[in-house]
C-alpha cells in the first residue's frame, strides 16, 4: 500500500468505537456481531484471578426503544421467559441488566453460523447440506424446542410457551456440532407480562402457521411444529418453500398455495422423509404431529428406515468450518484485536506523536474504529497477525530515521560521490561537443 493510499484509508468514516466502560460494571464489549430492528448483539468478556476470562454474546436493546414501554417490556419477557429453559440445545440465558447503560441481555456466546448462514453459504458454491447433516441439524432444534414448549412457572403449571419465529435465522449450529435454538422476542407463554395485540405483525410469514396468519388467539405448539416442517423442507431440497414474489404476498401463498411434496421436487429425497414433512405441514393443525417430539421421533424412525445415516455432531461441526470457516476466523480475529486494545489501554499505552495506527484485522478493506484506536510505538514489535500487518500513517516522518546513524553517513557518502561522477562526466561530453562545433567552423 502507497502512502497515498494509507493516508486516503484512515481518513474514510469508520464505525464509532463501542464503549470502553464495562456494561453493567462487569461485561466489557470487545466486538459487534449483529444488528436488528429492536437490538444489536455484541460480543463481550468477563475477567478474573490467573488470566480467566470468558465470553457472552450481549443483545442490547436500541436506545431509541428505551422509552418505549411496550419494547422494553418485550424484551425484558425474552430473558424472564428464555432463563427458564434449560436445555443443551437452547442458548443459555445468564444475566439482565439495565440503567444508564440501557437494558442487556447476556447468553452464551455460540461461535459458529446461523443455519440460515450455512444454507446460504452453500448455496454461493454451488452445493447444499448433505442430508444427514440437516437431520441433525433439525432433530437438534427439536428436541431445544420441545424443551421450551414443556416450560413451567413457579407454581410448577405449564407455561404454554411457543416460540412463533421458528426460522433459520434463531437457529446457530456451533462449531462443536451442537444447533441451539434462540430468540424468544416474540415468543408466546401464560405469565407474559406484554401481550401481543396483533400476532399476524410476530415472525416471518414463510415459516409462520395458518394460525398465525389468520391472528388465532388460541395458537399452540403446534404452530412451532410448522415452523420445523417448513425449516426441514428446505433443508431438504435446497430452496425456499414460500420464496418471495413480487406483487404475492407470502401469507397468501402460506394460506392457498398446494405445497409441494419434497420427493417430487428432489426425487433423491426418501419417500418416508417426503410423508413427515407433509404431516408436519397439514395446514389443519390437529392433522399434524402434536409434538415437537412427536415430530423428531418420527424422523429418526422414517431415516432408520430409508437407509439414512444422521450425522454426528463432530461432521456437524466440521462442515459448519469448511462452509463458514471465513466468518468464524474473522470474528476471533475481531475479538483478539479487541482484547489487545484493551490490553494496551489498561497498560496505559495511549496514542502519541510517537505511535504509529495499525489495522489488524485483514477481513476487512477498511479500518473498523477498534482497530484505528490501536497504537504501536516504533521501537516495539508489530503484534502477530496471519497477514503481513498493514501500516496506515498521516505523513512520511515516522521513517526519516528509520536508519541507524552510519548507515545514514555512508549512504549519503555514496550519494556524494555518484553526483560527482555524473556531473564530470557531463562536463566531458560537453567539452568533446565543443570541441567537435569549433573544428567544423574551422573547416568550413
Amino acid at each position: 500500500m502507497s502512502h497515498v493510499q494509507a493516508k486516503r484509508l484512515v481518513k474514510r468514516p469508520v464505525r464509532l468505537p463501542l464503549p470502553t466502560a464495562p456494561l453493567g460494571g462487569r461485561y466489557e464489549l470487545l466486538a459487534e456481531l449483529g444488528a436488528g430492528g429492536m437490538g444489536k448483539v455484541l460480543v463481550a468478556r468477563t475477567v478474573g484471578a490467573a488470566g480467566f476470562q470468558r465470553l457472552f454474546a450481549v443483545k442490547v436493546l436500541q436506545k431509541h426503544l428505551a422509552d418505549e414501554g411496550d419494547f422494553v417490556t418485550m424484551f425484558l419477557d425474552e430473558a424472564r421467559l428464555a432463563a427458564r429453559i434449560h436445555h443443551a440445545n437452547v442458548v443459555p440465558t445468564l444475566d439482565i441488566g439495565g440503567g444508564p447503560d440501557g437494558h442487556f441481555i447476556v447468553m452464551d456466546y455460540v461461535e459458529g453460523d446461523s443455519l440460515a448462514g450455512l444454507v446460504e453459504r452453500s448455496r454461493d458454491i454451488g452445493t447444499r447440506l448433505p442430508m444427514g447433516v440437516a437431520l441433525r441439524i433439525v432433530l437438534d432444534a427439536l428436541e431445544g424446542l420441545h424443551a421450551a414448549h414443556e416450560v413451567t412457572g413457579d407454581d410448577g403449571q405449564p407455561l404454554h410457551l411457543v416460540h412463533r419465529d421458528v426460522s433459520p435465522d434463531n437457529l446457530l449450529v456451533g462449531v462443536d456440532g451442537v444447533s441451539r435454538l434462540t430468540d424468544f422476542g416474540v415468543a408466546r407463554a401464560r405469565n407474559r407480562l406484554h401481550t401481543t395485540r396483533d400476532p399476524r405483525c410476530k415472525g416471518k410469514h414463510a415459516y409462520m402457521s395458518p394460525e398465525q396468519i389468520l391472528a388465532s388467539r388460541d395458537v399452540d405448539r403446534r404452530a412451532d411444529v410448522y415452523g420445523m416442517g417448513v425449516l426441514l423442507w428446505e433443508c431438504l431440497v435446497g430452496e425456499r418453500l414460500f420464496a418471495a414474489r413480487k406483487g404475492e404476498p407470502t401469507y397468501e401463498r402460506v394460506l392457498r398455495e398446494p405445497i409441494r411434496e419434497p420427493r417430487s421436487v428432489d426425487p433423491s429425497v426418501p419417500q418416508a422423509l417426503s410423508d413427515v414433512v407433509m404431516k408436519a405441514l397439514e395446514r389443519d393443525r390437529s392433522r399434524r404431529y402434536a409434538t415437537a417430539a412427536a415430530l423428531a421421533a418420527a424422523i429418526d424412525d422414517a431415516a432408520a428406515r430409508s437407509g439414512v445415516a444422521i450425522a454426528r455432531p463432530s461432521a456437524v461441526g466440521q462442515l459448519v468450518m469448511e462452509i463458514s470457516g471465513d466468518k468464524v476466523y474473522g470474528e476471533r480475529r475481531r475479538v483478539r484485536v479487541a482484547i489487545e486494545r484493551s490490553r494496551r489501554r489498561a497498560e496505559g499505552a495511549t496514542a502519541t506523536s510517537d505511535g504509529v495506527p495499525v489495522m489488524l484485522s485483514p477481513w476487512t478493506e477498511e479500518p473498523t474504529a477498534d482497530e484505528q484506536a490501536l497504537t504501536i510505538d516504533r521501537t516495539s514489535p508489530a503484534p502477530r497477525t496471519r497477514r503481513p500487518v498493514t501500516m496506515t500513517v498521516e505523513s512520511p516522518s515516522p521513517f526519516r530515521h528509520s536508519r541507524p546513524p552510519e548507515a545514514t553517513t555512508v549512504c549519503s557518502r555514496r550519494r556524494t560521490a555518484r553526483m560527482w561522477m555524473v556531473g564530470l562526466g557531463g562536463g566531458v561530453l560537453f567539452a568533446s561537443a565543443v570541441a567537435v562545433l569549433v573544428t567544423c567552423l574551422a573547416t568550413a
